[in-house]
């Protein structure tokens, strides 16, 4: 089976709580499937340890995953569950890569 995790926050390290979850998640998941991942990252970001667990990894700036006025909210809701969470109020980088990695496995199967 093929998974695709879209993530606000491609894990890196240093491997903070925030990057703890999704990053086991990422791994037990790569144990009997094939995974691949789409977020954003800093452009300086060590993307090593992902793209070893993964298939294929689609990366989008980090400044442009989540737009200025979002921040407050984010960093709220993070208060309420530790589970990152994307919504339609993440940026077209962000999607256009899922769009694509859509498109693409479905031409697959």
């Amino acid at each position: 089976m093929r998974i695709l995790f879209v993530l606000p926050e491609l894990p890196h390290p240093p491997f903070t709580g925030a990057h703890t979850r999704p990053l086991t998640l990422l791994r037990a998941a790569a144990l009997q499937h094939e995974v691949a991942a789409v977020g954003a990252a800093p452009a300086e970001a060590d993307l090593s340890l992902l793209r070893e667990i993964c298939a294929e990894v689609r990366v989008a700036p980090a400044g442009a995953a989540r737009p200025a006025p979002r921040r407050g909210l984010a960093a709220g809701r993070r208060l309420v569950t530790p589970v990152p969470l994307v919504s339609a109020g993440r940026s077209r980088a962000v999607s256009d890569l899922v769009d694509e990695m859509v498109k693409r496995s479905s031409s697959r199967t």
